[in-house]
Order: C-alpha cells, then sequence, then structure tokens
C-alpha cells in the first residue's frame, strides 16, 4: 500500500538521524531521488531534531522549531548486549551462564520453599501436640473427679473401714479373703458404673493392695493381687497419696509396679489415679486406684488428632519407653520388628538405624542403638540441660522405626511424661517433592529450549534494528487486545515519549477496512475534550498493517475498580458518569457516537495532584450518526452485548446517539451495584423483548441509599424504547449536575482513595 508523504519523510528521518551532518544530508538527497516535495518535508523534520542549518537554496525548509542539541551517543546497553551476542562463542557462553544462574537461583528458591513448607509444617504439628495435651490434661482431671466421686461414697468409705480393721487383725489370708469376700460383686458393679477397667484399694500405711477387682467378675472368684506388695516405682506416688493429694500414676509395667513376680500377669501396663479414702472422722483409712489399661482409654487419647497414612502422636516415660501404643503396631509386628502384643513398653525412643518398615534389619544390637532426636530432648530436659519443656525438631529425623520424620515433643512435668507427635517426611514435604519434579522439568525445557535457540542460531534477544519499529515509535510491550487489534506502549524513538498505539488485526488489513479506520481516526482525532484519549498520529506498518497513535495514561480501568472496591459512593458514581457525558457531548455535537462505552474503556488516573481524572478511551467503534452503509459493512454487530442498546442488536448500523445514553444508564448501575446483574437486562435484550419490565429494574440493585432522581434518571436511560430514553446528552448533563450538587465527589475524597489505591503515595 502506497505510503503517505509524511510516513516516507519519518522513514528516512530514521537512517540518517545519528549520521554526521554532512553524510545525513547526502543521503537525504539520495533517498528522496528528486522528490522536491518529499525532500521539503524529510529536511524540516530533520532541522528540528538537529542543529542542521539549510544552505541558501534550501532557506525557506528553515522551521521556526528552537532546534535541539545532537546526541550521537550510542546506547551503553546496546553495545555491551551486542558484544556479548555477537557470535556464536560468546552467545554459548552466555546461554551457559544463564543456565548456571537460574540453576543457582532455582536452588535458592527451593531451600526457601523448603523452609517454608517446613515451618508451616511445624506449626502444624505444634497445633496437634497441643491440642492432644489438651485432651491428656481434660481427661485426666475428668479421672480424678471419678476417683474422687468413688472415694466419698458410703460403700467404699464402709468397705475401706472394714479392711482397715481386718489388716490391723492380721488375719491369714484365705480368712481375710472370706471376710471382705461377700463385698466383691457390690464394688465391681460400682466399678463397671464409673467406666473404669479396674478398681483397687491400698493400705492406709504400707505398699500394699488390700483389695482389687482385677479378673474378679464374679462373687465367688477374688483377684489374685489381693495382698500383693508394690514396688519401689511407685513409692515417691505412694508418698504423695499420704499426703492427700489426687495423682495421676503414668502407665507402668505390672512387673515393676509388683514387688513380686507374677508370669500371669505379666503382660500389660496400667495407668492410675489414686486419691485418699477418709472415714467419717475425716482421718485417711486407705487409698483408691481407678485403673486403666494403658493400650485401652489412655492410648486413644492420643488417636484423636492423628490424620494422613503417617501422623502419630505417642507419649514416653521417664526411661524412654513407649507407654502408649504406636500408631504402626500391626505392621511392625507382621514384619517381625515388634515380638510382643503391644508396643507399650516393647518399644524405646531409640533409632534402629534402618528403615525397618522396608523389611531392613539393624546391623547394630539395641544396646547401641542412638537415641531419636525426640528422645534425646527428653534426656537432656529431664537432665536439666535444657530449660524449655517443649519445641520442635528443626531438621528431618529418624524415629523409632528408622523412617525420617518431621516432629514435636514436650515434656508434661506434673504428669512425669513426654508427647511427640510426628509425620512421615515423605507425606509432610509430599509438596516439595512435587515441586522438585516440576522444577527439574522446566530447567530441563529450558535447557533444551537453549539448545535449540543457539544451534538455529536465533538471537536469545534482539536489539537495535532487530527491535520492531513503527515510523518513529518503538514498541514497548503489549498492554491489551481487543476484537480488532492489539495495544502495544510505545516510545518515540527521538522525544522517549510514552505513547499508546493500537495496530489492527492481520485478519482486518483490507483495504477497504483500512480505510473505514483511517475515516474513523481522523473523525476521533477532531475530538479535544480532556476526557477524551488524544489521538497523535496514524499510518501502516512495514507489513501493512494499520496502527493509529494515542495518549498514554498510567492509570487503572473502571473495570478493575469495581472489582476492587465492589460498591462505589454515590457521588463518585455521578462525578464519573459526568466526566463521560462531557466527553459525549463534544463527540454527539460533532456527530459522532461512541457505541461501546463499557468500564474497560473508561481509565482513571492521578496526574499530580489532580486526582481521579477519566478518560474515555478506544473510540475505535465510533460512527457518524449519519452513517454510510458502505462505513458500516465491516461489524455485524459492534460492541459489548452487556452494555448494547436493543436497537443495535436488532440493526447493527444503527449509530444514533441514545445507543450511548442508553449504555451510560447501564454503566450507572453497575457501579451502583457492583455485581453484573444488568446480565438480566442483557438477557431481556438477546430475547427480543420490546420493553424493559419493573421487575427486572428492581433486580438491578440492592442498595438502599440511591436517590430517587439519580435512580429514576438512569432506570429512563436504560429503556428498550430510544423515544422514552432521555433524548440528548445535554439533557443527561444538566440533570446530573443538578444531583451532583448534593453529592459532590471532592478533591479530598479523591484523594484519600488514591492514598488507599497507591501504596507509594504519602
Amino acid at each position: 500500500m502506497p505510503k503517505s508523504l509524511h510516513e516516507k519523510a519519518s522513514d528516512i528521518l530514521a537512517l540518517v538521524i545519528e549520521l554526521e551532518k554532512e553524510e545525513a544530508v547526502k543521503l537525504i538527497h539520495e533517498k528522496c531521488e528528486g522528490d522536491e516535495e518529499l525532500l521539503k518535508e524529510v529536511l524540516s523534520l530533520y532541522q528540528e531534531f538537529t542543529t542542521y542549518t539549510p544552505k541558501d537554496n534550501e532557506s525557506s525548509l528553515q522551521s521556526h522549531i528552537q532546534p535541539i542539541k545532537e546526541d550521537n551517543t550510542s546506547s551503553l546497553y546496546s553495545n555491551v548486549t551486542n558484544k556479548l551476542l555477537k557470535n556464536k562463542y560468546s552467545r554459548l557462553i552466555v546461554i551457559l551462564i544463564s543456565l548456571t544462574l537460574l540453576l543457582v537461583l532455582g536452588y535458592f528458591v527451593r531451600k526457601q520453599i523448603y523452609i517454608d513448607v517446613f515451618n508451616q509444617e511445624i506449626e502444624e504439628k505444634t497445633a496437634q501436640l497441643n491440642s492432644t495435651s489438651k485432651i491428656i490434661y481434660d481427661w485426666v482431671n475428668n479421672e480424678k473427679r471419678i476417683a474422687k466421686e468413688i472415694a466419698s461414697t458410703n460403700m467404699i468409705k464402709k468397705f475401706a473401714i472394714l479392711i482397715d480393721s481386718l489388716q490391723k487383725a492380721e488375719l491369714p489370708n484365705e480368712e481375710y479373703l472370706n471376710k471382705i469376700k461377700p463385698y466383691n460383686q457390690t464394688i465391681n458393679k460400682l466399678k463397671d458404673i464409673m467406666g473404669v477397667d479396674y478398681l483397687c484399694i491400698l493400705h492406709k500405711s504400707e505398699l500394699k493392695i488390700t483389695y482389687n477387682t482385677w479378673n474378679s467378675d464374679t462373687s465367688d472368684e477374688l483377684s489374685p493381687l489381693i495382698n500383693k506388695h508394690l514396688g519401689k516405682k511407685v513409692f515417691d506416688f505412694y508418698t504423695e497419696l499420704k499426703k492427700g493429694k489426687t495423682l495421676f500414676a503414668p502407665p507402668i509395667h505390672v512387673t515393676e509396679s509388683l514387688l513380686e513376680e507374677d508370669t500371669l500377669i505379666n503382660r500389660f501396663s496400667d495407668c492410675a489415679i489414686g486419691t485418699p479414702i477418709y472415714n467419717y472422722e475425716n482421718e485417711i483409712i486407705g487409698f483408691v486406684l481407678t485403673v486403666t489399661l494403658a493400650k485401652n482409654q489412655f492410648s486413644n487419647l492420643f488417636k484423636n488428632t492423628v490424620y494422613g497414612r503417617s501422623s502419630e502422636a505417642y507419649a514416653l516415660n521417664t526411661d524412654g519407653y513407649l507407654i502408649s501404643e504406636s500408631r504402626f503396631t500391626e505392621e511392625l509386628r507382621a514384619i517381625g520388628f515388634l515380638k510382643h502384643e503391644t508396643a507399650i513398653y516393647h518399644l524405646s525412643g531409640l533409632n534402629p538405624g534402618v528403615n525397618v518398615m522396608k523389611g531392613e534389619v539393624p546391623q547394630e544390637e539395641e544396646i547401641n542403638w542412638l537415641l531419636t532426636a525426640t528422645s534425646l530432648k527428653f534426656h537432656e530436659y529431664y537432665n536439666g540441660l535444657i530449660k524449655e519443656n517443649s519445641g520442635s525438631i528443626n531438621h528431618v529425623y529418624k524415629d523409632y522405626r528408622g523412617v525420617d520424620v518431621i516432629g514435636v515433643w514436650k515434656w508434661l512435668d506434673d504428669l512425669d511424661f513426654g508427647i511427640v507427635v510426628k509425620e512421615d517426611a515423605a507425606d509432610a514435604l509430599l509438596m516439595i517433592q512435587k515441586m522438585d519434579w516440576i522444577l527439574g522439568l522446566l530447567y530441563f525445557i529450558i535447557c533444551l529450549l537453549c539448545f535449540f535457540l543457539y544451534h538455529s542460531n536465533i538471537r536469545i534477544l534482539k536489539f537495535n534494528s532487530k527491535i520492531k519499529k513503527l515510523g518513529q515509535f518503538t514498541l514497548v510491550n503489549k498492554i491489551g487486545e481487543g476484537g480488532f487489534g492489539v495495544v502495544y506502549k510505545a516510545e518515540h524513538s527521538l522525544m522517549k515519549m510514552p505513547v499508546a498505539i493500537k495496530l489492527l488485526k492481520k485478519e482486518f488489513n483490507t483495504e477497504d477496512n483500512i480505510k473505514r479506520f483511517e475515516r474513523e481516526v481522523m473523525a476521533t482525532s477532531m475530538l479535544k475534550h480532556p476526557n477524551t484519549i488524544k489521538i497523535y498520529d496514524y499510518g501502516t506498518s512495514n507489513e501493512g498493517n494499520f496502527y493509529y497513535v494515542m495518549e498514554y495514561i498510567d492509570g487503572i480501568t473502571l473495570a478493575k475498580i469495581i472489582e476492587r472496591d465492589q460498591v462505589f459512593p454515590i457521588s463518585r458514581v455521578i462525578y464519573i458518569l459526568l466526566e463521560i457525558a462531557y466527553s459525549l457531548r463534544e463527540a454527539h455535537h460533532k456527530n459522532l457516537a461512541h457505541r461501546d462505552i463499557k468500564p474497560m474503556n473508561i481509565i482513571l488516573s492521578k496526574q499530580g495532584e489532580a486526582y481521579d481524572q477519566v478518560k474515555l478511551l478506544d473510540f475505535g467503534l465510533v460512527k457518524e450518526l449519519t452513517p454510510n452503509s458502505e462505513h458500516t459493512a465491516f461489524h455485524k454487530v459492534g460492541g459489548t452485548p452487556l452494555y448494547m442498546a436493543p436497537e443495535r442488536l436488532r440493526d447493527p448500523k444503527n449509530s444514533d446517539s441514545k445507543v450511548d445514553i442508553y449504555s451510560l444508564g447501564i454503566l450507572g448501575f453497575y457501579m451502583l451495584n457492583g455485581r453484573l446483574m444488568i446480565e438480566i437486562l442483557s438477557q431481556r435484550v438477546l430475547s427480543g423483548q420490546e420493553s424493559v419490565e419493573k421487575k427486572d429494574i428492581e433486580k438491578l440493585v440492592d442498595r438502599e441509599d440511591i436517590p430517587e432522581d439519580l435512580y429514576a434518571l438512569l432506570v429512563q436511560c436504560i429503556q428498550f424504547d430510544p423515544e422514552e430514553r432521555v433524548q440528548t446528552i445535554d439533557d443527561l448533563i444538566l440533570q446530573l449536575e443538578e444531583i451532583a450538587q448534593r453529592f459532590n465527589w471532592t478533591k479530598k475524597d479523591a484523594q484519600k482513595w488514591w492514598k488507599t489505591y497507591d501504596v507509594y503515595e504519602s
């Protein structure tokens, strides 16, 4: 397509602008090839941007514009990059260095993410630990209450008084058992009612069991544990009971709680609550113990907070043994690592050195195994080496199965045991494993791409002449895309002024379409109102694509503001509608309609101390109010259906100004509501409904602060029948200005909003 005189002159100027003056002038004459009109235009442009003074025969071409100082300094960035990428060896070095830096960066990013994920898991485990601790304390307190209730019953008081008198009489064991046998069934019933596994009474002054319900569910059978003496492991516990305290005894193996060994009862471990029994003179006559099997109620306390495949909570005593059931008891028994029915008192907090869950066999004897990280913390705390009674292990460690885990710990001083909460690292840090795969795959893809780029002799970056230009403008980056064109941020090659360039898409670059767009751009360029985007230039690229250059606004679209704020103040809605209406008034007075008013085509900005500067964008669908069918053949329907007047759907060529008034009404309701309730109206329009119904309008907003006159005005604007709408933009402005007198959006209001939006505004 033939270029205009100005475009030809601009292309020649771009070739000579950085040359020495004599060489530049000579090249200008060569390129103009005797075309005096073109020569005049090029020399005029050249004089504006250099210190060039024309010769006598060129004096008529002199411009009155003040010359600017010549700058032939090349870009340091451009020089450096050109040298780095000048041949395949330097490019290879750049690629290798870049990949190395990327690998190092990936390592540090991965490390930081690992730390964040690890800390998050520790926080979760700590919360789980605290929940487990609370559950345990609540259970212990409840068991203490039950023990006190039992000790205070008349039945237990009388029975304890009887036992005390019989013990003083030092009766033979068989006679003693016959004396207490009648009470056995009653005591068992009480035990069952109170929900304890078995009940025990201790002598008031010596470590001896005077009564026990264990293995004695019938009146004819008494427990074999009666008159058994307790071992030294419970001496401290018994001593505190004699002081009148109600105490919890953590699980202890029966072989350690009894002084005599009994092979019939040495398989299980118990925990107990002990409390004094008082006679009617308030004297201690014995002690009642409510006893619970450790593998039952006590172990169940640790199951309430576990989750997933490998999360586990368990208790350890002062000797380092597990005193609650392991979550993995059955698996450990199946592989032969655990030889007993239960893990309680048969597993300890030692690291076997290998992962026994995978069938690996420890090489060292158990006596040579090291403490796990949590057991080591318990050991250090118990021996006074550290002061904190709880904490986390800040690295992955091996647990009692030899499995890598992450965990936290806490020693319960008043209960005399510790709690460990842990989870297999493979499960807890699963996201890290997935991320490693993704990062590795991405790095492999990047390396592969670099390999292909290098061997295809494609430069990583294109500099200087390779940069895409449109006339005197250099494209910087893409900032948007519509149905017909792509918008780029660009800058003037010499003045470095930022602009926005809309480039028509290739599929629409027919000769007829370009002529039509040229007419529309020329029509839009006549609009000078400050609320209308300014058009600076237009032309066709070397590839034949039509483009036009417009003002670049560093702001935010109304669509994004509505998405952020949801509901607008009434005063700001009126202010924005008025600013858009002012822009449209100039267009309508020049017989032009916008036809595509929507939140995405309205931008608000802060320029200096001027806040909420409203600009109406994209007059790409602008039409003369008396259209020619030849000019509108390009679009079947132009615009956005949600904001489109019904008559435009029925007749795409319709360009009456009242289509803009309809869109303004819809926009007003959109700002007031903050939601796309206008879809209701759009559906009615698309379905061919002839008029807007009252029930549809009532659904548009759910606000009670909308002034009646503003509501009525917007309702009038969105009438399906154009004759029932506000008839002119001047009428609309007049009514909005009257309402604005009561709802004034001040500079202070605007400044306050922009301070919340712009974090850099002081």
